[in-house]
């Protein structure tokens, strides 16, 4: 049997699950925009992508609330990806006419 040598050889999972749950977006479904609030994580880069993957915006967030104009964008669904550096969580967007 293997045994840890010492904490540092434990990994703990539930930092991984935890990254990203007190982030809200609404209104979900959105309309003309969507509050991003990032309720004080320091994100480095959000992303909007299509359901086919593309890549539509891309902005490093200097405030903790991001207000993202969904505008030009066609009714459908989009996922908003948040990353830390070293960690990202994704979010599913609903745009509405």
């Amino acid at each position: 049997q293997l045994y840890p040598r010492d904490n540092e050889d434990i990994i703990d999972e539930t930092g991984i699950e935890e990254f990203g749950q007190d982030v809200r977006l609404y209104p979900n479904p959105a309309n003309n925009y969507i509050i991003i609030d990032l309720a004080g994580q320091n994100m480095q880069r959000i992303e909007l992508y299509s359901v086919t993957g593309q890549l539509l915006y891309c902005s490093t967030p200097t405030e903790s609330i991001v207000t993202l104009s969904m505008e030009q964008y066609a009714a459908g669904t989009y996922f908003l990806r948040m990353i830390d550096g070293k960690n990202s969580v994704t979010r599913k967007i609903t745009k509405v006419e």
